[in-house]
């Protein structure tokens, strides 16, 4: 699947509703232009209560979060 986004104000999800018990996943991605002051990522387990992030931003760093629906973020690794 590719995903490409040329508009800096969109965020796109694409989901197959189907469950699986373990998965590796593997994203390509670079920036290409534009400010740096930006994130891309992976949401896995996403439902209303909760959602497992891993983003990485435009200056190369990164971090893996639980976003809960009350708006609370744990960070999952320093």
């Amino acid at each position: 699947m590719w995903i490409s986004i040329n508009d800096p104000d969109i965020f796109a999800f694409s989901e197959l509703s189907r469950t699986f018990q373990d998965v590796t996943i593997e994203v390509d991605a670079r920036r290409e232009d534009g400010p740096r002051d930006n994130a891309f990522g992976v949401a896995c387990r996403v439902s209303r209560e909760h959602q497992y992030m891993f983003h990485i931003s435009g200056n190369g760093f990164y971090r893996i979060l639980l976003n809960q629906a009350e708006g609370e973020a744990i960070f999952l690794v320093e």
